[in-house]
């Protein structure tokens, strides 16, 4: 195998996470590759789905992966926009009791 073809890891983490970055290096007409996909689709976090792209289209890969981990990093939790402030809670409606 040429040393071209090798597969160089660009991103490890969850399999959704690494689905969307297939899209975007697809999008990008980048091939790229998921390894342990299967294992992180068991709810594994220790070992994450790794995407890979040979080695020659790893140049061209690099700024679609740093464009995608800035915009993950940028988004704002789930936390930040859900807080309920004291007093703020909304009242349940139980009805009578049976």
């Amino acid at each position: 195998m040429d040393d071209q073809d090798e597969p160089a890891v660009v991103f490890t983490g969850g399999p959704i996470e690494a689905g969307l970055l297939q899209g975007k290096l697809a999008d990008s007409e980048i091939r790229s590759f998921l390894h342990n996909e299967y294992m992180g689709g068991l709810g594994t976090t220790a070992i994450g789905v790794r995407v890979a792209v040979r080695a020659l289209d790893l140049a061209a890969a690099l700024p679609v992966v740093n464009a995608f981990n800035d915009a993950r990093l940028n988004e704002p939790s789930d936390t930040e926009d859900s807080e309920i402030e004291d007093g703020d809670a909304p009242e349940l409606d139980v009805g009578e009791p049976s």
